[in-house]
C-alpha cells in the first residue's frame, strides 16, 4: 500500500499552481471529528491530471479520488482527503478500500488503511456519463506517512459524510 500515499503526494504537488487551471469535478462534504469540511476534487487543465483517476493494475479497477480543503493564495493545500475503491478482478462491484486524510502534515496522516481502521461505503451509483456518489464513515487512526506505523499516542479520527462528482472521460475510456 506505499504506492498509494506516493500517488496522494504526486496528486499535492500537481496542485500546486493557480486555480485558473482547474475544473471542480467533484466534492466531498464531510463531518471529521464534529468538524464541517469540503475538500473539492478537480481537473488541471495544463498538466491534463485528474483528482479522479481510474486504473487497473494487474486486471483489478481501482478508483483514486482525491480533495482538498485548503486554498491559500489561490493554491490547494491541507487538509487533503484520499479514496480508493476497488473492484474485483471479475468485474465485481466497487468496495472502498481506504480513506486517508492529511490535516497536519504531510509526515503523518489518518488513515482507515491497516489493521485498526475500520471503514463503510454507501449508496454507491457510478452513471453512464460518469457521474458517482456514494456515502462513507472510517474510524481512522493516525500512522507515520512513509513507515505506516501507528504514532504512539495519537488520537484517532472519525469521519462520515458522501462525495459526488463526475469522472473525466479520459479516466473512463479503456478502463
Amino acid at each position: 500500500m506505499r504506492f498509494i500515499p506516493a500517488l496522494l503526494a504526486a496528486s499535492v504537488l500537481a496542485l500546486g499552481a493557480c486555480k485558473d487551471n482547474y475544473d471542480e469535478i467533484g466534492k466531498f462534504t464531510v463531518e471529521l471529528n464534529g468538524n464541517n469540511i469540503e475538500f473539492v476534487s478537480v481537473f488541471d487543465k495544463e498538466n491534463d491530471y485528474s483528482g479522479i483517476r481510474a486504473m487497473s493494475p494487474g486486471g483489478v479497477k481501482l478508483l483514486l479520488i482525491d480533495g482538498s480543503a485548503g486554498d491559500k493564495d489561490d493554491e490547494y493545500g491541507l487538509p487533503i482527503i484520499s479514496m480508493s475503491l476497488q473492484g474485483g478482478v471479475t468485474g465485481g462491484p466497487l468496495d472502498l478500500m481506504f480513506v486517508q486524510v492529511f490535516d497536519e502534515s504531510y509526515d503523518t496522516m489518518l488513515t482507515s488503511d491497516g489493521p485498526n481502521g475500520q471503514h463503510r461505503m454507501e449508496n454507491l451509483l457510478i452513471g453512464d456519463d460518469g457521474t458517482i456518489s456514494f456515502d462513507f464513515s472510517a474510524d481512522l487512526e493516525r500512522v507515520e506517512t512513509q513507515s505506516e506505523q501507528p504514532v504512539a499516542g495519537a488520537k484517532g479520527a472519525h469521519i462520515e459524510g458522501s462525495f459526488s462528482g463526475t469522472i473525466p472521460a479520459s479516466e473512463r475510456e479503456g478502463n
